[in-house]
C-alpha cells in the first residue's frame, strides 16, 4: 500500500536531488531546440496569408501568416510535440485545422517540416483524427487521453459529457441534456438502483473528485448549496425536486462541445499541478483565436441546438474570437411541460511575444431547467424550475522567455445567482407551526388544511482563483529537465437569501421535522490555499529514453495564523522507460486529496417541533398550542478532506503504425463524505390545563403530568465512507487500410468497484415507521456496500472518402458482464443497540445472540450476498458525415440502431430492468462563413 509519510519523504528527496543540479547542466538536450516550420496547402497549392498559431504548451503560443509560398517560419524551440492551429486567410471558406504533431530532432539535425491542408470541409481531407488518442507521456502526469476537435465534431455532442465517451471504458450515451451530467472515471456504476446508500455516494464522489479545468482555471461547484431539506420519508441521498449538483460534481452541461477546442482526460496519478481531486482531471481548451466563422445546427427528437463562432487576427500576434451557444430541449417532444434551455457567449484575447504572454476570456452563460406546471393537472399544481445565471473572467499573464526562467500568472473570478423553486398542494389536517429558532417551549399557531407551498432557493456562489507558477525549463548533454515551483488560492463563498418560504405555509415535512427559512449569509466562505514543486526529468541511456517525474504538494484548507482546519501533504512519483522493440514501461504512485464542500461542512440546523398542549376550539381566541423545540446541528467540525491514494503500471506499444496501450491501476479513497441518518432523544414535557376561561386560551398547570421520549432523525454528513477500485484500461489503433481507406480501433475498461459506509448500521427508520416507536433498535457492524465489476469494449471502424466528401464510423459496443452484489449483510447478530433517548449500548456476541436480545437478530438470506450477473450486451452507433454544395457538411447519428433493449429479470429481487439506450437520432448541418478580415 502506499503509505503517505514514508513516499512523501522519498519525493521531497527526488525532487531536491534533481532540481539542485539544474544549473549545471548545459549544451544540447535529448530533443535539441530546432526551428519550427509550417507549410500550408489548400486544393494542391500552397495558401498564402493563413494565420498559423503554435503552442508548445497550453496558454504559450506564437502566431504568424503564411508567405506566397504557403511557408510560416517559427524561431527555434525544444519540445516533444507541438499543436499546429491553423486558420484560413480573410474571404476564403475553408475549414480551420489544429493539429499536434512530434517536433523532436536529434543533435545536429532539424525537425522535418510540418504540413497542413486544408479544404472546404473537414470530410475531404485524408488525415483527419476522429478517435481519441492515448498519451502514456505527458506533461499533465498519469494515463492521458487526448480528444480533438476533429474527433468533437465526428459525434453527436451537445455538452462536454458526450465527448467523454471517447475514454476508454466509458459507455456511448444518447446526447441528452434532460439532467445533469457527470463524470465518472475509472470506476463502475454503483447506482441505477442498485445502492441507495454508499453506492450512490461513490459515484458523487467521483464526479465531485474529478476536476475540470477550463482553459487553465479549475472550475469549482463547491458553494453550489441549492439544496432543500430531506423530509424523512425518502433516503438520506434524496435529490432535491429541482435540477441541483450541489454537494457533487461539476454539471458538464454548462460546457457546450462547440466551444471545445481539445480535451484532455488525466486518470491515474497527475502533475503536482493539479490539486483538490481524488478521481482524476478534465483539460478543456476552449476555441480561441483567429479561425473561419461557421454557424451550426444540431437537431435530433428532443434537442435543438445553434452554434456561431469567429476570430479575427489583429496585428502584434494577437487574435479576438467570438462564439454564442443555444439550446433547448424537451425530455417528451409530445410534451412543452419539461424544458431545458442553455445560452453560452465567449470572447477570447490572445496577444503573445517572446517575452510576454496574455489570455483574456470573458464568459457569460444562462440555464434554466424547469417542470412547468402541467394545465392538465389540477389537483397538487406542482411546478419546479431551476435557473443559473453568471459570468466569469479569466486571465493569463506570462513574463520572460520560455527557454529561460519565465512566471505565469493566472487568475479568475465567477459570480453566479442561481433560483430553484418548487410548489405543490399540501393538503392534510389543520396543524400547528412553531418558529422557534432555540431550545425552547413556546407557543405556536395553527396553520391551514389546505395550501399551496412555495419554496425558493436562492444562492449567489461566488468562486475565485489565482496560481503563481515559475519554471526554467533546460537540457543537458544528455538530459532535459523542467523544475516547476507554484502556489494556488481558491475561493467558494455564497451570498444569497437562502430558502425563502411563508412560515404558515411551510414544504411538506413529517415526523415531527419542523422548518424555517434559512438565509447563505450565515454560512462561512471556504478557502485553500496550496503550494507544490516539481521536477520533469528526462534522460538518455543508451539510445532509450527514460523519463521521471517527482513532486509534492500540500494543501490547507482554511487556512490562518492558527494554523488550518485541514492540511494534506501528498507526494508523486511517476517513472518511464524504452525497453527498445517499440515498447514502453510505465509505472506511477501518488496522492491526492478533494476538500468537502460548502454544503457538506455547513449543512443547516434541523428543527424538531413536539407538542407539549394541544387545544382547539371553535373559538379561535380560545385555542391555544405549545411546543417542545429542538434545534441540532448536523455539522460534523472534524470533517476533513477525502485522500486517495492509487497506484498504475502500464505498457505502450507504438510501431508501423500500430499504437497500442495497457494500464493496470489500484486506486482507493478513504474518507468520502456521506450522509449517515442520526437518532437524537428529546425529552417532550406533557401539561394539561388548570383553567379554560371563555374568550381567552386556556391557563396551565405549572408543571408538567409526564414526560415523553422521542426518537427524532436528521442527517450529518461524516467521512466514513470507502471506495475501492481496481482496473484495467486498453487501447489498441491499427494503421488506415489505404486501399478502403478503413481504419479499425478497440478500446475498452475492466472496473471492479468496491463502496462501503465504515459506520456502523443503525436501521434508524424503524423509530418512526410503525405507530409506536419501539424500546430500542439494533446497531449492526459496519462495511455494508457494494461491489460492482464491468467490462466493456469498443470497436471503432472509420471510413474516410475525401475524393467523395465523407466519412462514416461504425461503433460496436458490448458490455461484456456488469455484476454487482451487496457486501456487509451476511452478519444479523447486533453489536449493540440504541434505545428511545438515543444512547447507544455494545453488545458482546455472547450477549447479542441470548435470548434476551433476539428481537434485535436480523434475518439473513443466502440470496442477500448473491451477485447479480447480467448477460452481455450490445449496442451499435452509425455516424455519416458527408459535404455538400455551397461550403455546408451535413451528418447523420443513430445511436442503438438495432435498437435493442433487452428485460432483464432480477435475481435478488423481483422485477425486471430495462437495459441499453432508446434508439436514438440526430442529424447536423455546418455551414462555414468566408474568413473574418484581418484588424491593423
Amino acid at each position: 500500500m502506499f503509505r503517505a509519510p514514508r513516499a512523501t519523504a522519498l519525493v521531497i528527496v527526488a525532487t531536491v536531488a534533481t532540481v539542485a543540479p539544474v544549473t549545471a547542466l548545459h549544451a544540447q538536450s535529448v530533443c535539441t531546440a530546432t526551428p519550427v516550420v509550417v507549410r500550408v496547402i489548400a486544393n494542391g497549392a500552397p495558401l498564402a496569408g493563413a494565420l498559423v498559431q503554435l503552442d508548445a504548451a497550453p496558454g504559450r503560443a506564437r502566431t504568424t501568416t503564411t508567405d506566397s509560398a504557403g511557408w510560416a517560419r517559427f524561431p527555434a524551440l525544444a519540445a516533444d510535440t507541438v499543436i499546429v492551429q491553423v486558420s484560413p486567410p480573410p474571404g476564403r471558406r475553408l475549414v480551420s485545422r489544429s493539429l499536434r504533431v512530434p517536433h523532436c530532432a536529434p543533435a545536429g539535425a532539424d525537425a522535418p517540416p510540418i504540413y497542413v491542408r486544408l479544404a472546404e470541409s473537414a470530410v475531404q481531407l485524408e488525415q483527419i483524427v476522429v478517435t481519441a488518442q492515448e498519451v502514456g507521456r505527458s506533461a499533465e502526469g498519469g494515463t492521458v487521453t487526448r480528444i480533438g476537435r476533429d474527433a468533437i465534431e465526428h459525434l453527436q455532442a451537445s455538452s462536454l459529457a458526450d465527448i467523454l465517451q471517447l475514454v476508454p471504458g466509458q459507455p456511448a450515451l444518447n446526447p441528452s441534456v434532460a439532467a445533469p451530467r457527470q463524470a465518472l472515471l475509472r470506476q463502475a456504476p454503483t447506482t441505477g438502483g442498485r445502492d441507495p446508500g454508499p453506492g450512490v455516494e461513490a459515484e458523487r464522489a467521483n464526479a465531485l473528485g474529478t476536476s475540470v479545468v477550463l482553459d487553465g482555471v479549475p472550475l469549482s461547484n463547491d458553494a453550489n448549496l441549492q439544496t432543500s431539506l430531506t423530509i424523512l420519508n425518502s433516503g438520506p441521498n434524496t435529490l432535491p425536486p429541482f435540477a441541483s449538483t450541489a454537494g457533487r460534481g461539476l454539471d458538464l452541461r454548462q460546457i457546450p462541445a462547440d466551444q471545445v477546442e481539445r480535451v484532455e482526460v488525466v486518470r491515474g496519478v497527475p502533475s503536482a499541478r493539479h490539486g483538490d481531486l481524488t478521481a482524476g482531471a478534465i483539460l478543456v481548451t476552449s476555441r480561441a483565436g483567429a479561425r473561419a466563422p461557421e454557424m451550426r445546427v444540431r437537431a435530433n427528437p428532443q434537442t435543438i441546438e445553434v452554434s456561431s463562432a469567429g476570430g479575427w487576427a489583429l496585428p502584434a500576434a494577437s487574435g479576438l474570437s467570438l462564439d454564442a451557444n443555444l439550446v433547448r430541449s424537451n425530455d417528451d417532444p409530445r410534451s412543452s411541460v419539461d424544458v431545458f434551455t442553455r445560452a453560452t457567449v465567449q470572447a477570447a484575447l490572445t496577444r503573445e511575444r517572446p517575452q510576454f504572454g496574455l489570455s483574456l476570456r470573458v464568459r457569460g452563460y444562462g440555464v434554466v431547467d424547469q417542470a412547468r406546471r402541467d394545465p392538465d393537472e389540477l389537483r397538487y399544481q406542482r411546478a419546479v424550475a431551476s435557473r443559473d445565471e453568471g459570468g466569469r473572467a479569466d486571465l493569463r499573464l506570462r513574463a520572460g522567455a520560455r527557454d529561460d526562467w519565465h512566471t505565469e500568472l493566472t487568475a479568475s473570478t465567477t459570480l453566479a445567482a442561481q433560483r430553484s423553486t418548487y410548489q405543490e398542494l399540501v393538503t392534510r389536517d389543520i396543524f400547528p407551526v412553531a418558529s422557534a429558532r432555540t431550545d425552547t417551549l413556546a407557543p405556536g399557531a395553527y396553520g391551514r388544511s389546505e395550501y399551496l407551498a412555495r419554496l425558493t432557493v436562492d444562492g449567489r456562489p461566488h468562486n475565485s482563483y489565482a496560481r503563481l507558477e515559475a519554471r526554467r525549463p533546460g537540457q543537458g548533454v544528455h538530459h532535459r529537465f523542467d523544475p516547476v515551483v507554484g502556489m494556488e488560492w481558491r475561493y467558494d463563498g455564497n451570498r444569497g437569501d437562502g430558502r425563502l418560504f411563508d412560515p404558515l405555509e411551510p414544504p411538506r415535512q413529517n415526523f415531527s421535522v419542523g422548518d424555517r427559512p434559512q438565509s447563505f449569509a450565515a454560512i462561512p466562505s471556504q478557502s485553500q490555499l496550496a503550494v507544490y514543486a516539481e521536477q520533469r526529468w528526462r534522460h538518455l541511456w543508451r539510445g532509450r529514453l527514460a523519463d521521471v517525474s517527482a513532486g509534492v504538494r500540500a494543501d490547507a484548507l482554511d487556512p490562518s495564523l492558527r494554523g488550518a482546519h485541514g492540511a494534506r501533504v501528498v507526494p508523486r512519483l511517476s517513472a518511464a522507460m524504452d525497453v527498445g522493440a517499440g515498447f514502453t514501461l510505465r509505472a506511477s504512485a501518488g496522492a491526492m486529496s478533494k476538500a468537502p464542500t460548502l454544503s457538506q461542512r455547513y449543512p443547516l440546523p434541523r428543527y424538531f417541533d413536539l407538542t407539549s398542549f394541544n387545544y382547539y376550539p371553535a373559538n379561535p381566541a380560545e385555542r391555544l398550542v405549545l411546543f417542545t423545540t429542538r434545534v441540532v446541528d448536523p455539522r460534523d467540525r472534524r470533517l476533513q478532506s477525502a485522500l486517495a491514494t492509487k497506484h498504475e503500471w502500464a505498457v505502450d506499444y507504438a510501431r508501423r503504425g500500430v499504437v497500442a496501450s495497457v494500464s493496470v491501476f489500484d486506486e482507493r479513497t478513504r474518507g468520502v463524505v456521506g450522509t449517515t441518518r442520526t437518532p437524537v432523544g428529546i425529552l417532550v414535557p406533557q401539561f394539561r390545563a388548570a383553567a379554560t376561561p371563555p374568550g381567552r386560551p386556556p391557563l396551565l398547570e405549572l408543571a408538567p403530568f409526564r414526560v415523553d421520549s422521542f426518537v427524532g432523525l436528521y442527517d450529518r454528513p461524516r467521512n466514513s465512507r470507502r471506495v475501492h477500485t481496481r482496473g484495467a484500461e486498453f487501447v489498441t489503433e491499427w494503421p488506415e487500410w489505404k486501399r478502403l481507406g478503413t481504419q479499425l480501433a478497440l478500446s475498452g475498461g475492466w472496473f471492479r468497484t468496491r463502496a462501503l459506509d465504515e459506520d456502523v448500521e443503525i436501521p434508524v427508520e424503524q423509530f418512526i415507521s410503525g405507530a409506536t416507536q419501539p424500546a430500542r433498535v439494533g446497531v449492526y457492524q459496519g462495511g455494508r456496500g457494494i461491489e460492482v465489476q464491468r467490462l466493456l469494449t469498443s470497436l471503432r471502424l472509420v471510413h474516410r472518402a475525401p475524393a467523395l466528401g465523407m466519412a462514416a464510423t461504425v461503433l460496436w459496443q458490448i458490455t461484456w458482464f456488469d455484476d454487482d452484489r451487496p457486501l456487509g449483510r451476511t452478519d444479523g447478530v447486533p453489536v449493540g443497540f440504541v434505545d428511545r433517548t438515543a444512547r447507544i449500548t455494545t453488545l458482546s456476541r455472547a450477549e447479542a445472540t441470548s435470548p434476551a436480545y433476539a428481537g434485535l437478530v436480523r434475518q439473513v438470506t443466502p440470496l442477500e450476498g448473491r451477485w447479480e450477473r447480467r448477460p452481455p450486451l450490445h449496442l451499435l452507433t452509425l455516424r455519416l458525415t458527408k459535404s455538400l454544395p455551397g461550403h455546408t457538411q451535413l451528418a447523420l447519428f443513430l445511436n442503438n440502431a438495432l435498437a435493442d433493449r433487452p428485460l432483464y429479470r432480477r435475481q435478488r429481487q423481483l422485477g425486471f430492468e430495462r437495459r441499453n439506450e432508446p434508439a436514438f437520432f440526430g442529424v447536423e448541418l455546418l455551414a462555414t462563413l468566408p474568413s473574418l478580415p484581418t484588424r491593423s
